[in-house]
């Protein structure tokens, strides 16, 4: 083969794995950090004193307080919340790879 006809196929064999990469590779994590967790369940604080109380999130996410108020006082502070953020976004992240507890 001519030196050119080598050359091109090696360029297009590159260009075609370097595609191929970039589309069957998997993203680290789908879905939001830990840090944009908590900011938008800071956005029920309705005082502003930076934590949340049960009777400033909707009923639908009282279960929150159940699984992160760590001393129990009914208030999620920005501590728990992002315990809470990073136990689910392990949670995520194990089920993506496909691994159990």
């Amino acid at each position: 083969m001519k030196k050119r006809t080598v050359i091109g196929l090696l360029i297009a064999a590159l260009v075609v794995s370097a595609i191929a990469v970039r589309f069957f590779r998997r993203p680290e994590s789908s879905g939001p950090s830990p840090d944009e967790m908590v900011k938008v369940l800071l956005e029920y604080d309705q005082n502003g004193d930076g934590q949340l109380r049960t009777d400033e999130v909707p009923e639908r996410m009282q279960g929150i307080f159940a699984r992160g108020d760590a001393n129990q006082d009914g208030t999620l502070t920005r501590d728990e919340l992002r315990k809470l953020a990073e136990a689910d976004s392990e949670a995520v992240r194990r089920k993506e790879r496909g691994e159990r507890r």
